[in-house]
């Protein structure tokens, strides 16, 4: 009787320790699965914060690229309303310059009428010479003087008109047939020739003073250039055609000026910000073509690098 007790207690025993078992079984497997569930749920969070910040990303390289792009296009709409502007001044000026030239011709035609209609005998002292003249140069006395006559006494011709440059042949054919008032005869009689010699004299005149002044000019930005160095620098490896001025296709080179652009920064070479730099010389470049013509000169090289030194220490950070 007691060996059937203590057999029923050891089954009972080993039924309540099956049976923790199990339940201990259950429960591990439990927390794995949940376990297991956490984890996906952490994953699946991490890879939907992931497309968040690859969205935000893509997002902000469009708005980047679309200013960008309206930055282009505000700055070829500005390059287009100069050339615009260049263009309708100029074309002014020359409608002014022709109606200038026309109304001077009407007087000069209505003084020629006035001076053929006077006497030989009431020349001036300068019409007495330039008359000497005429008959030295009309060889044949045909009462007409030819260019080839003009050509073979240009030394005297330019003797005493007092003429300071050479004159090219197309020149004197020019200012032949202005003289002739549409009669175009190829020849010159005197009272042309008064006018002939006044309009060359003042031609010669002009070239010269055109001359003197491309001078100045010149010697003016080469003094420029010296008092400039480190700009100039900068100028000379931009100006890749060395044609005297820096177009847009030259700009878009400005990182082969890194090294000039650095030291004018005063910053160094191999630490800065390429990028930035580069950057802050096509904006200057932007605003730097003053006059619309779509390049820049040294006169407005100098402003623009003064742009570029601001720009770019700005977006520098100092």
């Amino acid at each position: 009787m007691q060996q059937e007790k203590e057999a029923a207690e050891a089954a009972r025993k080993e039924q309540e320790e099956l049976g923790a078992r199990k339940k201990a079984s259950a429960d591990s497997k439990a927390r794995i699965e949940e376990n297991r569930r956490k984890k996906a749920e952490k994953e699946a969070l991490r890879e939907a914060e992931a497309r968040r910040l690859q969205e935000g990303e893509e997002r902000k390289m469009e708005e980047v690229r679309t200013k960008m792009r309206l930055a282009a296009e505000e700055r070829e709409r500005k390059r287009q309303a100069k050339r615009e502007a260049k263009i309708k001044a100029e074309a002014a000026a020359l409608e002014e310059a022709r109606q200038r030239e026309a109304y001077e011709n009407s007087r000069y035609r209505q003084q020629m009428r006035r001076t053929k209609s006077q006497s030989d005998d009431v020349l001036t002292a300068e019409q007495e010479k330039l008359k000497e003249l005429y008959e030295k140069i009309d060889s044949d006395n045909s009462g007409g003087i030819t260019i080839h006559e003009l050509q073979l006494n240009m030394a005297e011709l330019e003797k005493d008109l007092e003429l300071d440059v050479g004159v090219p042949t197309m020149t004197l054919i020019r200012l032949m047939h202005a003289a002739e008032e549409g009669k175009k005869d190829d020849k010159l009689d005197f009272q042309e020739f008064l006018k002939f010699s006044k309009t060359l004299q003042e031609a010669c005149s002009k070239v010269k003073k055109v001359a003197q002044r491309n001078d100045s000019q010149s010697q003016r930005i080469e003094q420029s250039k010296i008092d400039h160095a480190e700009e100039h620098n900068i100028w000379k490896v931009l100006d890749i055609n060395n044609d005297g001025t820096i177009g847009v296709d030259e700009i878009r080179y400005g990182d082969s000026a890194l090294h000039q652009l650095c030291n004018f920064l005063g910053v160094d070479h191999d630490s800065a910000n390429n990028d930035v730099i580069v950057n802050a010389l096509e904006s200057a470049y932007e605003d730097g073509d003053t006059d619309g013509s779509g390049v820049v000169d040294w006169d407005e090289f100098l402003p623009m690098m003064k742009a570029f030194r601001a720009i770019a220490k700005t977006n520098l950070g100092f």
